[in-house]
């Protein structure tokens, strides 16, 4: 069988496992917001009212430079930043293959995970490897 033909998570279950994990690492005295938004316009995936972070996830390269353009002068999300309701952001893309183009955007990661889910290889924005990690099931 193709790696093709295997199954590959949706978003939410990436935003899932994010969740867990950073419950897991930061506690439950942290607080977390799922599908935060501040108008009806868009809403990011996560947000650390702590810190006015918004976090989102990608998945397989899907819409990269439009997910970026929405924090930016213009973007859905831009006014967040002035009205600084977020004060930073971090756009993570979820996949189980190598990301092929290189992005500007300092804010933007590549998490890429073996097939096997096995391993996990994070990115930066130019595709420079940062970290490789092997994961437990």
């Amino acid at each position: 069988m193709s790696t093709a033909s295997q199954p590959r998570p949706m978003e939410a279950q990436y935003q899932a496992e994010f969740y867990r994990g950073f419950v897991h690492t930061a506690g439950r005295g942290v607080p977390i917001s799922t599908e935060w938004s501040r108008t009806r316009d868009g809403r990011v995936d996560f947000y650390i009212p702590e810190k006015k972070w918004a976090i989102e996830l990608l998945r397989d390269h899907i819409e990269v430079s439009e997910h970026i353009s929405r924090f930016k002068d213009g973007g859905k999300y831009h006014p967040w930043l002035k009205e600084k309701m977020v004060k930073d952001w971090i756009i993570i893309d979820c996949a189980t293959s190598s990301p092929t183009k290189d992005f500007s955007e300092p804010k933007l990661w590549h998490a890429v995970f073996a097939n096997d889910y096995s391993k996990l290889q994070l990115y930066n924005h130019q595709q420079a490897l940062t970290m490789s990690v092997h994961l437990k099931n």
